[in-house]
């Protein structure tokens, strides 16, 4: 009965991450589904020992594997900016900015942004830029001279 309580629970903590993104339920609620498996397979019995080893086994996951992860997906690890904290950011262009397709995307921060050429020229890859003003997620942008 006990690995039906600890299985649900690791389901809505890892449930719960969905609605609240920051990378760090989730291995609370692994370490539950991991409890239930420890627990069916009749390694632990006792309450306490479930309670004990369920938050040493999370904060081992947390430690670990968040940073590993967010290595893989960058996405995942929130960037506060303010709208005009962009401005004169330098970064890097990660997709050739076209003006003429619409397309173009730039890496400032670690984070990606859709962007477009200030004065309408196109900008390949790998030129270095800098931000000269922001519309929302759009920014607008010039190469650095060299």
């Amino acid at each position: 009965m006990n690995e039906l309580f600890w299985l649900i629970f690791g389901i809505i903590l890892i449930l719960i991450e969905l609605f609240i993104p920051g990378l760090i339920v989730i291995f609370f609620g692994v370490s539950a589904i991991l409890m239930a498996g420890l627990i069916y397979l009749g390694f632990i019995t006792n309450i306490f020992y479930q309670f004990f080893l369920w938050s040493i086994l999370s904060i081992i996951l947390v430690l670990t594997l968040r940073k590993i992860t967010i290595k893989f997906y960058p996405s995942l690890e929130k960037y506060q900016f303010s709208k005009d904290s962009l401005e004169r950011k330098k970064g890097i262009v990660v997709e050739e900015i076209n003006p003429h397709v619409g397309s173009g995307r730039v890496k400032i921060s670690g984070s990606y942004w859709k962007a477009i050429s200030d004065d309408g020229t196109i900008i390949p890859v790998g030129k270095e830029i800098t931000v000269v003003r922001q519309n929302g997620l759009l920014l607008y942008v010039k190469v650095n001279p060299n």
